[in-house]
């Protein structure tokens, strides 16, 4: 079985790898779940050093630096969301993202027969939940906004 730590392309076709595929179900459970599992498959896949440093301090700020290894499933994130500033930041970020963003490699056709495609996802599958993650943190950012202006 081949599997690829970045994104590949099988008959023209992009897509991701997900470190673990059940998480692509656990970003329904919360905007933070959303915002986490997305970083960590950005991470995953990114096609620089940067990338992967900015997605993994965003994650950090999100969890209050608690390693995934070491995240419970019952685990509670702090507040972070309440913070204008990080969502603001996070969302200018992630509103930058494209495919450009991202490392594919072309599988060869002898290769494609093995590899476990259940540990990828179609990337305009992801996008399409990405671009929906990046217009709710939109909302979050917009609300936030709207309650300190209410503040003052």
């Amino acid at each position: 079985m081949v599997i690829s730590d970045t994104g590949i392309i099988v008959d023209g076709v992009k897509y991701l790898c997900l470190m673990y595929p059940s998480d692509q179900q656990k970003k329904k459970a919360s905007l933070n779940d959303n915002i986490y599992y997305t970083l960590r498959d950005i991470f995953f896949n990114a096609n620089s050093s940067n990338t992967t440093e900015i997605a993994n301090d965003f994650n950090g700020q999100l969890t209050g630096n608690v390693e995934f290894i070491q995240k419970p499933d019952n685990f509670e994130y702090p507040n972070i969301l309440e913070d204008i500033e990080f969502v603001t930041k996070l969302h200018n970020w992630l509103s930058k993202i494209n495919q450009y963003w991202f490392e594919f490699n072309e599988i060869e056709e002898v290769d494609k027969y093995y590899i476990d495609m259940r540990c990828y996802i179609k990337f305009d599958d992801w996008m399409k939940d990405f671009t929906n993650l990046v217009e709710l943190l939109e909302v979050r950012k917009n609300n936030l906004s709207n309650q300190i202006n209410n503040n003052v």
